[in-house]
């Protein structure tokens, strides 16, 4: 096909502390049937050009992309020049969802669909042109009856090494047992195992979250439940089940007089440690008051550290400047978890709320709504026969129904270090003030790794719109403002939390121009 020419290329010089840090920002040119209306989609990676050779490039950026039931994959050049779309005929109507997972030279796309009474799930490989190198292969099927599937029922969760696939569904039968079905692959779709399980669950105000696979194929994740559907965490369970093994353990996690927001999960795979984080409040009401932390040996099957760390009245402060400092962190949730290979960790934090005439709702208030399908938390339906966590990567940011009253506000950013005692070693914040009726699309951040530092891209206001701006955050602790990345003097609006990073350096984020999907390469 030919190549059409690029919109235009910009490239910029930014002052980072000492070193000179050079950004190139290259955007895609917008396409007529990508309306950002009607078009899902999700950023699969850059990968290796597959043999034999299409055109003259050796790798190729590749977007799915779904217009109105139309499936397809957009093949960009490095420097995001338009080269061709890949049909995805097969896909049939019925279709559930899709996953990708991407390889230096291959990619995986996981897909479920509706036939009449059940639901099948298969999955299958293709090169980096986009082109199918292994068949699907059928993985599992479900029946579901002739009623219409409205959410996915197998999920997708990958080790960081990206070594062990795992893909699961979770049947909840009439006395709240989760029943597991559980298929583990290699990189490669090679079938290793697979396992039945079950997980009593205690009632319907207990539920599953954070799932996770090691490197070696070990499946954990956390079970807890509440008193009421707006309350915190009164119990919560580490629940593992290790890679040939049939059955789950299950290790509680000891509350004693405090309760809890979001559990996240993060494993430090050279030390076999699971660690684990979480807002906590003092008895079962009241405001934030630290930060709940706890690690899991996996060779002692046991948690050798668990402690409260309460945020004393300096950090409170300074994460409310406007306000109470007492209740200064009861509208952020955590985002991120990142190891920090000294036996500490820092955990990246988002104050988010929204506004409505029908139902506030925020980290500590409602547990995570979504009101369009990609709350970064998952809350299971009482009522679903079937249930899994939906994945936050495929999606169309402004196609879903949302009521007309929803205001959505995300504000600053904490960014707390914890060293190998589980102490608070340093804080800083990234001061934001991000506010939309209707749609969260163009708010809140991105974070990419660097390695020298932690980048966040984010969007600040501006003239009723908003200004693409990039804070770095070094090893300790240290901010330094870029300055902003241009873009929207052009008519360009960023996405920037729907980004996904390619490269050490190198982040695509999708924008709107016109009405139309471009994305942009920012290479740092």
């Amino acid at each position: 096909m030919k190549n059409i020419k690029i919109l235009f290329s910009i490239s910029l010089l930014l002052l980072i502390a000492a070193p000179v840090v050079s950004q190139n920002i290259t955007f895609s040119k917008p396409l007529k049937p990508d309306d950002y209306r009607n078009t899902e989609f999700e950023i699969i990676g850059k990968l290796k050009a597959g043999t034999p050779s299409q055109d003259q490039y050796d790798s190729h950026i590749l977007i799915y992309k779904n217009n109105n039931g139309h499936q397809r994959i957009s093949v960009y050049a490095p420097d995001m020049t338009f080269i061709g779309n890949v049909q995805l005929k097969f896909l049939t109507e019925g279709l559930i969802g899709v996953d990708f997972l991407a390889f230096p030279d291959h990619f995986m796309m996981l897909y479920q669909y509706q036939k009449g009474a059940y639901v099948y799930c298969k999955m299958l490989l293709f090169n980096g042109n986009g082109q199918i190198i292994k068949n699907p292969e059928m993985i599992d099927s479900s029946k579901v009856g002739n009623g219409k599937v409205k959410s996915r029922i197998y999920s997708m969760v990958r080790s960081d090494n990206r070594d062990r696939i795992l893909i699961y569904k979770i049947n909840q039968d009439s006395d709240f047992n989760n029943i597991f079905y559980t298929f583990l692959y290699d990189n490669q779709l090679k079938f290793l195992r697979n396992s039945r399980l079950t997980l009593p669950m205690k009632d319907r105000r207990s539920f599953l979250s954070e799932f996770h696979l090691s490197n070696r194929g070990l499946f954990y994740f956390i079970r807890a439940r509440q008193r009421n559907k707006n309350s915190r965490l009164t119990q919560a369970d580490l629940i593992i089940k290790r890679p040939f093994s049939d059955t789950f353990s299950v290790h509680a996690i000891p509350l004693k007089d405090i309760s809890i927001g979001k559990v996240k999960l993060k494993l430090d795979h050279k030390n076999s440690t699971i660690y684990s984080a979480a807002f906590y409040v003092e008895g079962r009401r009241g405001d934030v008051a630290g930060l709940f932390t706890g690690k899991f040996s996996l060779a002692k099957k046991e948690f050798t550290q668990l402690k409260t760390r309460p945020f004393d009245k300096q950090l409170l402060e300074n994460a409310n400047e406007k306000g109470k400092s007492n209740d200064a962190f009861d509208d952020y949730y955590i985002r991120n978890l990142t190891i920090n290979g000294k036996g500490g960790f820092l955990i990246t934090a988002e104050e988010y709320y929204t506004s409505s005439n029908y139902n506030g709702w925020g980290p500590m208030n409602g547990w995570y709504g979504r009101p369009m399908g990609i709350s970064p938390y998952y809350y299971p339906g009482y009522s679903s026969m079937y249930y899994s966590p939906f994945s936050p990567y495929y999606y169309n940011p402004y196609g879903r129904r949302q009521q007309q009253s929803n205001v959505y506000h995300y504000k600053d950013v904490a960014i707390l270090s914890y060293d190998s005692t589980l102490s608070l070693a340093w804080s800083n914040f990234i001061r934001k003030d991000q506010e939309s009726a209707n749609s969260a699309s163009l708010l809140s951040y991105k974070m990419i790794n660097i390695s020298s530092a932690l980048l966040f891209i984010y969007n600040d206001p501006y003239r009723r719109s908003f200004l693409l701006s990039a804070m770095s955050v070094s090893p300790n602790g240290k901010l330094e403002q870029l300055p902003t990345l241009r873009g929207q003097d052009r008519g360009f609006k960023w996405m920037p939390r729907y980004g996904r990073q390619i490269g050490a350096r190198t982040v695509i984020i999708p924008s709107i121009y016109d009405n139309y999907l471009s994305f942009a390469k920012i290479i740092f």
